[in-house]
């Protein structure tokens, strides 16, 4: 089995829109870097928090050092407990981060840029294109917005209907983004009922009008699944690179997480964008 690492991208908090790496065996997190590898800026954290160990080429569990607060996953508090990609685990009453999993070998050569449910390009392909976007952009001095794109309440659907219907709905939302979405726009599935769309040449407030242009027409189209038809409301974070005000994709796409993470806060079915505040 390949061996994947893991990411922390910190989507609340004082320290939100950052990126951190996890050493290759787990680290501790904490606000004192005398005591912890993993340094996340927030008072309401312990000096070493919890810790995060490798069980597995693939696995990983976060633990709780003893620490003030606990550390909260879905809501629930754990003193161990396994971490899969893409969850989302508090740590203090503000910072909250979400867990993404990589592959280290990840590079140009992809055999299946594909996702084969929702005919989007799969993550690998779309941090490839992202990284050669943002060298483009920099060249040539021009703006490029990335947008993190979530469908509410899905996991009910899969709870209430089953996974295949659930299946059957991304499956129609993956048509839908495909036809709502320029030619030169990268539409990715980035994980689970996560989609990501990449967009050469808006700035901030260009990407947020496409993004309410694009939340809007989804919302007004019914997504069939065998004889159900569904509703669903989408939110949408932004973050936007232009002139060097971002040192990497993954710094963008933590941006990108932080204002999902926030227009969901704010009660979902919206567009929100990042700022120094998040």
């Amino acid at each position: 089995m390949p061996q994947e690492d893991i990411s922390i991208f910190v989507v609340a908090g004082p320290s939100a829109g950052q990126h951190l790496r996890v050493p290759k065996d787990g680290g501790t997190i904490g606000r004192d870097k005398g005591e912890a590898e993993i340094i996340i800026d927030d008072p309401g954290l312990s000096r070493a928090h919890a810790r995060i160990v490798r069980t597995g080429p693939s696995s990983f569990v976060v633990k709780d050092l003893d620490s003030r607060y606990g550390v909260f996953l879905d809501g629930k508090r754990v003193t161990e407990h396994p971490i899969a990609d893409g969850d989302r685990v508090q740590i203090s009453g503000e910072t909250v981060f979400r867990v993404r999993y990589q592959d280290p070998k990840d590079s140009a050569q992809v055999t299946a840029a594909k996702d084969a449910l929702t005919g989007a390009v799969n993550r690998r392909h779309f941090l490839e294109r992202l990284e050669q976007e943002l060298g483009f952009a920099r060249r040539h001095g021009t703006p490029v917005t990335l947008l993190l794109i979530d469908l509410d309440h899905f996991k009910r659907i899969n709870d209430e209907h089953g996974t295949a219907t659930g299946d059957e709905v991304l499956r129609s939302v993956g048509r839908l983004m495909l036809g709502a979405v320029r030619i030169e726009d990268v539409l990715a599935r980035f994980g689970g009922d996560e989609l990501a769309v990449l967009s050469r040449g808006y700035d901030s407030e260009g990407g947020e009008r496409f993004a309410e242009r694009l939340r809007k027409a989804l919302r007004d189209k019914p997504v069939r699944a065998g004889e159900r038809s569904f509703q669903l409301t989408f939110s949408i974070g932004i973050a936007s690179f232009y002139k060097g005000n971002v040192d990497s994709a993954l710094q963008l796409i933590a941006r990108a997480e932080a204002a999902l993470f926030r227009a969901k806060h704010l009660g979902r079915d919206r567009v929100h964008t990042w700022t120094t505040s998040a």
